[in-house]
This record gives C-alpha cells, sequence and structure tokens, in this order.
C-alpha cells in the first residue's frame, strides 16, 4: 500500500501557509494557475513515462488522472521549513504529513477539551483498544445512502480495524432534499443517527465519531451536530470532510444556469433549503438560517477538517466550498459585511483544529462525447466526480486513510 500511495503522491501538490492566510485565495493560486499546473504535470514526459496506479483498469490514462493541491496552516513559528511551493511530494500515507491525532474529552462541566496525542500514528496496540468509530455518509440535493459507498467500500477494506468501524450511509433525506428545509434535514439526519447507534449498540462503546458529506450533505450535517440530541456526540467529534459543501451559500453565484435552475426550484417546487442557500430565508441577511449556522462552533469540535473542492466545478461557489473571501462579496456594500463575518464565524474557531483545504483538478471527462463535454462546462461533472469518479476516490482515500484510523 505504500508503494500505491507514493505512486498517488506523484500527483499531489503541497505547501505549508501561514494561519492568517486561511480565509484568503491569493493571486497565484486563483484557478488559471493551479489549472495550467495540473495540465503541465499531466502532460510532461516524465508523469506520462509512470506506470498507471495498481488499482486502475486498462482503460486509464495520464490526462485523466486527479491532481491534488493542498493547502495547511500553522503559526509563523511552527513553520521552519516550508515546503517549496507547488513541489509534487510523494504521500506516504500518513508519514510524511500525519494528522494532528487528539482526542476530545468532556471534562466535569460537560464542555469540550482537547487532549492532543503525539503526530506519529498509536501503535496497533492501542488502535485496537480503543472503541468504535462511527463514520456518516451524507448525500447532498437530489441525492442518494448509495452515492458515497465506494468511498465507504474502499474505507471498509483499506482500515486496519474493521471491527472497530461501523458505516452509517444516510437515507432518512432521500425524499426531503427537494423540499425540506435545513432545519428538517439536519432533524432528520439526528434521529437517523441515534436510532442506528441503539440498533448496533454502540451508544456507550462509540468513542469516535466523523462525517463524511457532499454538497448540501455538508450544511445538513453542520445542522445536524447543532442539534441538542446529538450533544453527547460533540466530545466525540474526529474528522469532517466536505466534497464542495455549499458553507457560505450561494450568494455570489459564477454560473447563469445553475442560479436560473435554482430560481425555478424556489419558485415553483417551493425549495426551502434552496431559498435558505441564497440567504433569502429572511428579510435580514443576519437572522438567516446560514448565518445563524455559522456561529454555532460545530466545526471547533473536530480534530480534522478537510475542505475539498474544485474550481471545475461549478454547480457550488468555489469560495463557498472552501469557506474563504472573494472579490465580490469585498465590493457588496448590501450583504458583504454579512459574508466576511460568516466567514470569520466559521474559521474562528478553527485555530486549534488540523484545518485542510484540497483542490482537485479532475481532468479530461471520461467519455467523448457531446453531452459529457456539455456537463464539463457547466461544472455538472466536477460536482458528481466527486462521488462517481473512481481515480479520485482511491487517490483520496489512500492520500487520507489516516484521518479516519
Amino acid at each position: 500500500m505504500r508503494e500505491l500511495s507514493r505512486r498517488y503522491g506523484e500527483s499531489v501538490f503541497r505547501e505549508t501557509k501561514l494561519l492568517e492566510q486561511r480565509a484568503y485565495l491569493r493571486a497565484d493560486q486563483r484557478s488559471v494557475t493551479t489549472t495550467l499546473m495540473a495540465d503541465a504535470l499531466r502532460h510532461s514526459a516524465y508523469y506520462q513515462s509512470l506506470p498507471p496506479p495498481a488499482v486502475r483498469d486498462s482503460g486509464w490514462h495520464a490526462t485523466q488522472q486527479p491532481v491534488f493541491f493542498e493547502q495547511r496552516y500553522a503559526a509563523k513559528e511552527a513553520i521552519t521549513r516550508p515546503l517549496p511551493v507547488c513541489e509534487p511530494t510523494p504521500s506516504l500515507s500518513w508519514i510524511p504529513w500525519p494528522p494532528v491525532l487528539a482526542t476530545a474529552l468532556a471534562d466535569g462541566t460537560g464542555a469540550a477539551t482537547i487532549k492532543r496525542a503525539p503526530a506519529e500514528p498509536p501503535p496497533a496496540s492501542a488502535v485496537a483498544s480503543a472503541g468504535i468509530h462511527l463514520i456518516v455518509f451524507v448525500h447532498g440535493f437530489h441525492g442518494s445512502s448509495y452515492d458515497l459507498r465506494t468511498m465507504r467500500d474502499l474505507l471498509a477494506l483499506l482500515l486496519p480495524t474493521k471491527d472497530k468501524v461501523r458505516f452509517l450511509c444516510s437515507q432518512s433525506n432521500e425524499e426531503h432534499t427537494a423540499h425540506a428545509s435545513f432545519e428538517t434535514l439536519g432533524a432528520n439526519l439526528a434521529k437517523e443517527i441515534t436510532d442506528f447507534m441503539r440498533s448496533e449498540n454502540i451508544v456507550h462503546s462509540c468513542s469516535r465519531v466523523s462525517l463524511v458529506c457532499h454538497s448540501f450533505g455538508a450544511i445538513i450535517g453542520r445542522v445536524a451536530l447543532s442539534r441538542p440530541d446529538l450533544e453527547g456526540l460533540r466530545p466525540l467529534l474526529h474528522t469532517y470532510v466536505s466534497f464542495s459543501g455549499p458553507h457560505l451559500g450561494m450568494l455570489y453565484g459564477s454560473n447563469a444556469l445553475v442560479e436560473l435552475g435554482m430560481w425555478g426550484l424556489r419558485r415553483w417546487k417551493k425549495a426551502q433549503c434552496l431559498t435558505e442557500l441564497s440567504l433569502k430565508d429572511k428579510p435580514e441577511a443576519s437572522e438567516t438560517l446560514l448565518y445563524r449556522l455559522s456561529k454555532q462552533p460545530v466545526l471547533g469540535l473536530f480534530t480534522n477538517v478537510l475542505l475539498v473542492s474544485s474550481i471545475e466545478d461549478r454547480y457550488v461557489p468555489h469560495h463557498s466550498a472552501r469557506v474563504q473571501l472573494c472579490e465580490e462579496a469585498i465590493h457588496d456594500v448590501r450583504n458583504g459585511h454579512i459574508f466576511a463575518s460568516m466567514v470569520h464565524n466559521l474559521l474562528g474557531p478553527l485555530s486549534e483544529v488540523n484545518l485542510v483545504h484540497v483542490e482537485i483538478h479532475f481532468g479530461d471527462p471520461p467519455e467523448d462525447k457531446i453531452l459529457a463535454k456539455l456537463d464539463a462546462a457547466i461544472g455538472r461533472t466536477a460536482h458528481i466526480s466527486f462521488l462517481d469518479n473512481k481515480a479520485f476516490v482511491e487517490m483520496f482515500v489512500y492520500t487520507y486513510l489516516a484521518y479516519f484510523v
């Protein structure tokens, strides 16, 4: 597995940035730069000469290999030897970049405190003696419990302590995302999690809880964890993965077709969650659900937070998936301060959290058909690729497996 991780590492660019830079997308990191870098890597003679990963099928081509651009953050005094910007480095599972392994414990007052463990992975005996790790997969708009099963199956195959892991692919909202509010969807997920833990008899043996969310599911998961009925799980929160989650809403969208579609669904289908994503569910933006949710410090209770995005995905605004400021907000007199406040509210509690931004460039569409090219042009292909692009799923799980160990 280490050799396979090394092979995937040829497609990973890493850099360490100052903690103060996590809310900003610098000019030299914008889409055109990373896009050109990804294309240049795929078409380089060195990359073309590399053998395909062992798990890749015979139809694989280097131009279809996803490329990761990863940013981590540290205080100035902690950056002793920054990695050269945009230098590919091998990803040897957890060895070069171990996540911050920590355990959230409840003190006598019931408040969550963080106990940091050594950066090295725990020994096998320590992992084996740990409690149950519950990993919850949450689908997005018009999604189903099958959406993230490819990732679940690969995690189930690779995790070393299979008897200590339980997987829940949420299905309680399959019939409701088209019309219900996020509060209703979050309540459904919270009840599903508690019912699952009771049915699996892990209420007392569960020691860690992780969430893997796609698109709208990122908001649903945060709403569920903000509810009183899941308050007991907050000290157990371990890893939160968001695949193109619209954490800042759709206030500054970049896709006219998506905006038109959302307008139609809000008008004729009464899709309440879409109204909430547009920050139009209340007369004042400061009273909207997303703004109130941003003030809930749920993400700060996780040990690891991975915000995975793609500039090729135009269904969800890039800045919203990364929780970063954008130029439109800076120049917006009416709602710009609300947007900036949401960014501050979400990132502020993450000072002691292992925050990782992962930008994905998926490469050429797998099918050379007109419809496939149209889907890629409007951003649909990239949005769905987080779910069904096997090359991406395999590379992501092998690269970030340590976050679930």
